[in-house]
């Protein structure tokens, strides 16, 4: 079975749901930002655990078990940032591929730049 959507007769997004957006954002730059920001913790997190690992070797026995936790608790940050890019990754290349830009048009409101107005 074929299914087939007439992207036409789809509602546009509300709006009043883009609320969360700064003046001169768009979806798709959140997207890209928040993919950045993931990527940035996961790899300052990546290098403390190298650093630890390094204090690790020359520690007194009574420092072994502080850095052995702070290890512990930095693996848990580098599987949860690690997760986070990978997801926004996949994210932020399919949205600015040529494929779905076309679908999805210029006017989108994924691509179109949000402009905050006063309420009046």
């Amino acid at each position: 079975m074929v299914w087939e959507i007439n992207v036409s007769s789809i509602a546009p997004m509300n709006a009043n749901k883009l609320n969360f957006l700064n003046n001169q954002q768009s979806v798709a730059m959140v997207i890209t930002n928040l993919h950045e920001l993931f990527k940035d913790n996961y790899s300052h997190y990546k290098i403390e655990r190298s650093r630890l690992v390094s204090q690790l070797e020359t520690a007194e026995a009574e420092e072994q078990g502080r850095i052995q936790q702070a290890l512990k608790d930095i693996e848990g940050e580098i599987a949860i940032y690690g997760v986070l890019q990978d997801a926004l990754s996949i994210a932020d290349r399919v949205i600015h591929t040529r494929t779905v830009m076309g679908e999805l048009g210029p006017d989108s409101d994924v691509y179109r730049v949000h402009h905050n107005t006063p309420v009046s």
